[in-house]
């Protein structure tokens, strides 16, 4: 059992482990400790859900994705964790060597993908259109997360991939 969450914390790809009992919800104010501990019985990722944490850089969304995402594989859960841009450039690859939907379903392995930075950078256009590929693959059969910065110009693109989740 330690073995195999030591595999998959290692599968998971966290750059930094940001642990939930290192979060300061004093300083966080429109979130609370309860909010994220229900969270923790992972029902979301048992029924598919998905969570979005919108907000502005530096308020500790990747670090409450991260935190759940940590809980989550202790539990038995297997989880990735990969910034958007990341996760397009694999893509694009898989795309261009003719392998897109084999790698979407390799994605569909995990029982939750965090998705970071979304919104941060823009995208071009086929890169977000792979990356609706795989959130529709995942849509209502794996959970994710995103914490979003809800910026820049692809706001149009974010917009649509938030309300695929709502």
């Amino acid at each position: 059992d330690r073995n195999r969450v030591r595999l998959n914390l290692k599968r998971a790809c966290f750059p930094v482990l940001k642990r939930l009992e290192e979060f300061d919800y004093r300083w966080q104010t429109t979130i609370t400790k309860r909010q994220i501990n229900r969270l923790l019985d992972f029902g979301f990722i048992d029924n598919r859900e998905n969570i979005v944490f919108i907000g502005p850089p530096g308020v500790g969304k990747t670090h409450l994705a991260s935190g759940i995402g940590l809980k989550a594989i202790d539990a038995g859960y297997k989880v990735l964790f990969t910034t958007a841009l990341s996760m397009v450039e694999t893509l694009e690859i898989a795309e261009l060597k003719g392998e897109l939907k084999k790698k979407i379903n390799s994605l569909l392995k995990f029982d939750m993908l965090i998705l970071d930075e979304l919104g941060y950078l823009p995208l071009n256009k086929q890169g977000m259109y792979n990356l609706i590929q795989l959130i529709n693959a995942m849509y209502e059969y794996r959970s994710m997360i995103i914490p979003n910065y809800a910026v820049r110009d692809s706001m149009t693109a974010v917009a649509a991939v938030v309300t695929r989740f709502l």
